[in-house]
């Protein structure tokens, strides 16, 4: 309950109540988001759908439920922590990517509900039923698995997320608060070059103003 249940009823409540403030509503056209965090989360959803239906037609139910809560966890603690600004009456940033954050943030909860029915039949029906209007969530398709996975990406963000809990341990290390803004983290370790999205992704989320990589033993 408390590392799984909970953790995607705050996201689906995160979601509704915002669209309500923004009076957003579903639309059948999407548009392509731009933004990293919508594209790397639709890939993350593949990934996941990937696994779990073949963790289910071999009958491995515990291969299954931890790849769900794998997701779940980074729906919450990275997609939802760095798309707060982005929604709601006091977004930060332009109306296209709020609009895309809604779309991202929709789509792939709509298909992650569906995706968790037979585990949890309960609260998954309550969500869809809320959510989409449409009948119960038990009567719907299964998730598509097509399409190609951009594994590339759902790893470079695994880097970015270890690097950010690197500076975050070593901020606490030092005593330095994140409401402090630094000029510059160094990074050492054989990473490969991240794009500017990503970089910038670090910067946000640890108060630096720039980020250094080199080569050498890695910390």
């Amino acid at each position: 309950v408390k590392n799984f249940i909970l953790i995607l009823w705050n996201i689906y409540n995160f979601f509704v109540m915002n669209a309500n403030l923004d009076y957003w509503k579903p639309e059948i056209k999407q548009t392509k988001s731009e933004n990293i965090l919508d594209i790397w989360l639709i890939e993350r959803l593949k990934e996941v759908t990937l696994k779990v239906t073949d963790s289910l037609e071999n009958y491995d139910t515990v291969t299954s439920t931890n790849s769900l809560k794998s997701f779940v966890d980074d729906f919450s603690r990275w997609y939802v922590r760095r798309s707060r600004d982005r929604i709601g009456i006091n977004s930060l940033g332009s109306e296209t990517d709020k609009i895309s954050c809604y779309q991202t943030y929709y789509s792939v909860l709509e298909k992650f509900i569906r995706l968790s029915a037979p585990f949890i039949p309960f609260i998954t029906e309550k969500i869809y039923g809320n959510l989409t209007k449409n009948p119960s969530v038990h009567l719907q398709d299964w998730p598509e698995t097509n399409g190609v996975i951009d594994y590339g990406l759902i790893e470079e963000m695994k880097s970015i997320r270890q690097i950010v809990e690197k500076i975050h341990a070593e901020r606490k290390k030092l005593g330095i608060t994140l409401k402090q803004p630094l000029k510059k983290a160094t990074i050492y370790g054989n990473y490969k070059k991240f794009n500017e999205d990503l970089i910038e992704l670090i910067k946000d989320e640890v108060n630096v103003k720039s980020i250094e990589f080199k080569k050498g033993k890695d910390k």
